[in-house]
Parts: structure tokens; C-alpha cells; sequence
């Protein structure tokens, strides 16, 4: 038994630019190499149940949810706990945020959000997006946060303890 939870063919990029595997050589490596003498794999999601079926794989695919421990997102953070990391953060107390929170991957398409909140900002009054994480791709964002003009409305909070996770959703 297997758990296959991540699209390598999503991170080719990151192995010589791209250019050593192809996306088709990853689906065969996958297929044939990779899920071959299995008896059954899990999956996280339909999404990746379907891509399996269509790399061509017959053996059984049992999809099992990655598990949240939604308690933790439960907890209601006094105004206090909240303008503690607003002010660390150089905001305004009143500022609205809209939050991103997650590794920072060219595959997650961040920079698609620019685009819109760049347009949406200026409908919104006192309101920034904050992303928070980091990754491989940090860099760039920053410079396309830069080239868009969009410094005073784009902040990035860098990495957090996932114990202040729910406490920066709830700033949102």
C-alpha cells in the first residue's frame, strides 16, 4: 500500500529547471516505476484519484483525506492576541486583511492573486493581502509584488510557528 500525495509532474521545475524530466517521462517513472507491484494506493483528494486514473493506473485507488485537527481552528483570539501581531507586523489596528497562508510554490499560483487584489484594492478601503510562508518561489513573488506596484497593499508576514496559524486566519 501506497499514499500518494504528491503531483510530481508539479514539481519538475525544481530538478534542473525543468529540463531534465519531462512531464511524460514523471507519469511513466509514476506508473511504472514508482506505483508498479502495488496491491493499493491511497489518494488525498478525487483530483489526484482522477490524474492517476488518467497516468493509466489500474490498481485500486482509495481516497482517504489528509486529516486537519480543526480544534485548533476553534480557539476565538481576544483583540489583544490580534493587535499584538498587527503592530509586529507595522499595521494599522483597523487595516482588513485578506491572508493566504501556505508554502510558497511557483505550482500554487500565487501571483495570480496579485493581479485581482491589485484590481480589487482599489474598491476596498485600508485592506492589504498578506501572505504568510515560505518557499522556493518567496523571491519572486517579491519582485512581482515590486514590478506591479503593489508594495503598500501586498505585505509578507514570512514564516509563522503553526501553533499561530489559526490565530492569522483569524486576522482575516
Amino acid at each position: 500500500v501506497h499514499t500518494y500525495h504528491t503531483l510530481y509532474e508539479d514539481y519538475l521545475k525544481y530538478i534542473l529547471g525543468g529540463k531534465l524530466i519531462t512531464k511524460r517521462a514523471s507519469i511513466i517513472l509514476t506508473r511504472f516505476v514508482l506505483l508498479s507491484g502495488l496491491e493499493c494506493i491511497i489518494v488525498p483528494t478525487v483530483k489526484v484519484e482522477t490524474i492517476l486514473l488518467n497516468y493509466g493506473i489500474k490498481k485500486p485507488l482509495v481516497v482517504i483525506p489528509t486529516g486537519i485537527d480543526i480544534s485548533r481552528f476553534q480557539r476565538i483570539y481576544t483583540s489583544k492576541e490580534k493587535e499584538t501581531v498587527k503592530s509586529a507586523l507595522k499595521l494599522e489596528q483597523d487595516t482588513k486583511l485578506v491572508v493566504y497562508i501556505g508554502r510558497i510554490g511557483e505550482e500554487k499560483n500565487i501571483q495570480e492573486l496579485f493581479t485581482y487584489f491589485g484590481e480589487a484594492v482599489k474598491l476596498l478601503e485600508n485592506t492589504k493581502l498578506m501572505i504568510v510562508g515560505g518557499g522556493p518561489y518567496l523571491k519572486v513573488l517579491k519582485s512581482i509584488v515590486q514590478e506591479l506596484n503593489l508594495t503598500e497593499v501586498i505585505i509578507f508576514a514570512g514564516m509563522i510557528d503553526p501553533e499561530k496559524v489559526p490565530l492569522y486566519y483569524q486576522l482575516s
